[in-house]
């Protein structure tokens, strides 16, 4: 069955009335764009899309993926334009708690990728100056691993690198010793 923006039926349900209606009227009730680019539009649909009993749904509103693709991510119905708006508010305010949750995740996802990487570049540090320690004479009382010290690191990313036992490591910048020093530990 067809509807006008107000609720009522077009008479005798005519869809062509309806098409050429729907042609000359903009649809949109509110669009928003989230800051990770999720895009929510709600719109009048003027086709009831509620197949069973319960007044008809002509309202919709809809999260995307983004402004350019249209996988749709979420979705609600509403019987009326007021209906629709404060859906729509709602919608925003689900989806953009959700972006911030979701910053958070990835941004430690990143930072456990980050100290992932840090590790193993230690590790490879060790082994290489292991490599050139092995070379040099023994005289010099140079040590056999290669220490980094924590400076300048957040309480995140510290409790973070204590909880993947990579407290020896400097997480801004590695402390690079110039020769005198490393003669004289």
């Amino acid at each position: 069955m067809y509807y006008k923006r107000d609720g009522t039926p077009y008479p005798d349900d005519n869809p062509v009335k309806w098409a050429i209606d729907s042609k000359n009227q903009d649809g949109r009730v509110a669009e928003d764009i989230l800051s990770d680019g999720k895009r929510i539009s709600t719109v009048f649909l003027g086709l009831n899309h509620n197949w069973g009993e319960g007044p008809p749904l002509i309202f919709e509103t809809m999260v995307f993926l983004s402004e350019t693709e249209g996988n749709d991510l979420d979705m609600d119905r509403y019987s009326t334009e007021e209906e629709a708006v404060k859906g729509h508010k709602k919608m925003v305010k689900k989806w953009t708690d959700k972006v911030r949750k979701g910053q958070k995740k990835i941004n430690k996802r990143a930072l456990k990728d980050e100290l992932v990487d840090l590790r193993m570049n230690l590790a490879n540090a060790e082994m290489q100056a292991n490599k050139v320690i092995g070379l040099l004479p023994t005289k010099y009382g140079l040590p056999c691993k290669v220490r980094w010290h924590i400076r300048e690191a957040d309480d995140e990313l510290c409790s973070i690198a204590k909880k993947m036992r990579l407290d020896k490591i400097d997480l801004v910048k590695p402390r690079r010793l110039d020769y005198s020093e490393r003669i004289s530990k």
